[in-house]
């Protein structure tokens, strides 16, 4: 029963997939089936002929819903992205754009604008890529703005990530609040809040628990690694606050156009935050590539393409440090502070 439901699942996804020379494939008995790609039988044969399906559409429109609590943020949110890859001669180079607008649910905004480009290198067997992308965030009656850059090394076995955020322009808000009490109020302290865009980076290794298949729809995909984010000026005699953590997360692959995504982190300052994703994706247009990356001099090149097509993995939204800190008071030794603006 399981294997059939298994089944049912694939054959619906696959009816809606407009890689045609999938569909030739599945539907071939053993008797008819030609091997597509002679000229790479030793990948092929290391593919188990299963034809493994990662990122099928190089260009698409995804909706993705965010749940829980991140890195310097709280609250849900709904994205919008679209990611392209436009058509260029070049064998070995992929160029792609990524754009992405986030709405919260208390209506503040944020944005990512990317530009990327990735070089298949078939006789390792991975995709080497780099990206920059610009970052806006709404937040705290303000806007944050940063640059991000980021370095891939992707292949069918395992992945490596770097990303790279610098806050630009406005970094830092400060909002004051004035207390009283006692007997006629006559007692009182001042508080300053702070809300700092923190720069930082992080580090990604990831591989595929399971890759999915033509028969087998679900993909499981598994990634740890460290992260850091500096607040350079904490104001007093001090280098700044420093932020090390430490980042868990498991995506499932569910036909072609469902994922979900669980992730974990943990550090000192912002403890333990969990977000959950589901997102839908939407081809735009029909899939360029036909794995004819295997067709080179080398041994063992397939995949590249559709590696090459993922979508980039990095922090969306940029992350505030909070900081509360007395300024001023009427008893006892107070503050150097004689003014305070509301």
């Amino acid at each position: 029963m399981k294997k059939n439901l298994i089944f049912l699942l694939c054959f619906i996804t696959q009816l809606f997939s407009t890689n045609q020379h999938i569909y030739a494939e599945f539907f071939q008995s053993e008797e008819n089936t030609i091997d597509p790609i002679p000229q790479c039988e030793a990948c092929y044969n290391c593919c188990e002929k299963d034809s493994w399906i990662l990122y099928p559409f190089t260009n698409r429109l995804y909706l993705r819903n965010t749940s829980g609590k991140g890195i310097g943020y709280r609250g849900n949110y709904t994205t919008l992205g679209v990611f392209f890859t436009p058509k260029i001669s070049c064998e070995w180079l992929r160029l792609f754009s990524d754009s992405r607008i986030h709405i919260f649910d208390n209506g503040k905004k944020a944005a990512n604008i990317g530009l990327g480009s990735r070089f298949l290198i078939p006789c390792i067997d991975m995709v080497f890529g780099v990206n920059a992308y610009y970052d806006f965030r709404q937040a705290h009656h303000h806007g944050y703005d940063q640059i991000g850059i980021g370095i891939e090394l992707l292949g069918p076995c395992v992945d490596f990530r770097f990303n790279g955020y610098l806050p630009i322009n406005h970094k830092e808000t400060n909002k004051y609040h004035r207390f009283h009490f006692g007997d006629e109020n006559e007692f009182f302290f001042v508080t300053k809040e702070s809300f700092i865009a923190v720069k930082g980076y992080d580090l990604e290794i990831g591989t595929w628990l399971k890759k999915r298949s033509l028969c087998d729809c679900l993909g499981l995909y598994f990634a740890v690694g460290p992260y850091y984010y500096r607040r350079e000026d904490c104001g007093c005699d001090c280098d700044g606050v420093h932020v090390w953590g430490v980042t868990g997360r498991v995506t499932a692959q569910i036909g072609d156009y469902i994922t979900f995504s669980i992730n974990d982190n943990y550090d000192p300052t912002w403890r333990n935050t969990v977000e959950t994703r589901i997102e839908l994706t939407f081809p735009l247009g029909c899939q360029p590539f036909q794995n004819n990356s295997c067709r080179t001099n080398c041994d063992c090149g397939c995949l590249l393409d559709e590696i090459a097509a993922q979508p980039v993995n990095r922090r969306d939204i940029i992350p505030i440090y909070e900081d509360c800190t007395w300024v001023e008071w009427n008893w006892g030794e107070s503050s150097d502070y004689t003014s305070i603006s509301e």
